[in-house]
């Protein structure tokens, strides 16, 4: 091998070096693995810029009724399950009326890509979001009070539309100032508080974190005694333990803060709260018996029947969250256009 062909030979060594760039790709087709002849992706380019990251991936949780994704991730999932079909027509109403303006510039971008090709009708009140339509018709009571594309209804003088328009130019320029604003106040507020409390704190003496001191101390000791094991018991581990999915540094990380955390919170004061009530609960009980048994028994009989009830409560109420979680999913889904 010469030094031409030397230099055309790939190598793949076992750390890479990245360079800092965009990595795209050209030409992508998807289709479900049950249909091969149902293409999802054809012919897709995608660039995925430094710095950037993809949250959403295959069998990604998205919590209940969506919670784990933002506004902007709904309502691009929402698009996507719409294109899957390949419609011919595509109907969209109010795809951006409840995105913040970064989130609605995404969606908007992804709009623009989504709508070539196909026939496009947009219900929107934020007008950026159809100012790159052929058509606008701007609708008062029902009725078409102008029509036309973006540069001829805003180059009409007094139109409805050219209103509109600057109307909610302005109003965004007074909500990033009015962000702006809020969080230095929400700052002002915070640092007042802070202050407040200590006062409050200063005036009253001892607090609950002062009573428990003891608590607090006994359970750093033993948070550290078991974190300091748990690492060791880690480091004696075998390579293939942290090949797994569930044993990656991450999560191993996020095992340790988080179990240390709940044991310290167990532990901690809340390890004296509950001492204290069951030192007030045997020490009045031995008082009621010399005193009076028989008034004791009565309550003592009261007090195991409350234990009883409120266990049950809490069990039926469980079942009946769960039960009501389904009917609000089912409910939410309803949709009164189904398909067109």
């Amino acid at each position: 091998m010469n030094e031409t062909q030397i230099l055309q030979e790939p190598i793949a060594g076992e750390e890479a070096i990245n360079m800092n760039g965009d990595i795209q790709f050209d030409n992508i087709n998807f289709a479900y693995p049950a249909r091969p002849d149902v293409l999802v992706l054809q012919n897709l380019t995608l660039t995925a810029r430094a710095g950037e990251t993809t949250a959403l991936k295959y069998d990604t949780i998205v919590g209940e009724r969506g919670a784990q994704l933002s506004g902007g991730e709904k309502q691009r999932v929402a698009l996507a399950r719409a294109l899957v079909k390949q419609p011919v027509l595509l109907l969209l109403d109010e795809v951006t009326s409840a995105l913040d303006n970064r989130s609605e510039k995404i969606v908007q971008e992804a709009l623009n890509r989504a709508c070539k090709g196909r026939t496009t009708i947009v219900i929107a009140h934020r007008l950026a979001t159809i100012r790159n339509a052929h058509r606008i018709y701007v609708l008062d009571n029902g009725r078409v009070i102008e029509q036309g594309t973006h540069e001829a209804l805003m180059s009409q003088e007094g139109s409805r539309y050219r209103e509109m328009m600057k109307s909610q130019q302005r109003e965004k320029i007074e909500n990033n100032i009015n962000e702006t604003t809020s969080i230095a106040q929400t700052e002002d507020d915070d640092q007042n508080k802070i202050l407040e409390h200590d006062r409050r704190r200063s005036s009253n003496g001892l607090d609950d974190e002062d009573k428990y001191t003891a608590f607090a101390v006994s359970g750093s000791k033993l948070i550290e005694r078991i974190c300091a094991k748990a690492f060791a018991h880690l480091l004696r581990q075998e390579v293939a333990f942290f090949d797994r999915l569930e044993n990656s540094s991450g999560a191993i990380c996020n095992r340790l803060s988080s179990d240390a955390l709940a044991i310290q919170q167990m532990a901690g004061a809340r390890l004296g709260i509950v001492c204290e009530s069951i030192a007030m609960f045997v020490i009045g009980l031995v008082l009621g018996v010399l005193v009076s048994w028989q008034l004791t028994l009565i309550v003592l009989f009261y007090i195991v029947s409350l234990f009883v009830l409120a266990f049950m409560q809490i069990c039926w109420q469980a079942r009946l969250n769960k039960r009501s979680d389904c009917i609000m999913q089912l409910a939410s889904s309803v949709r009164p256009i189904f398909q067109l």
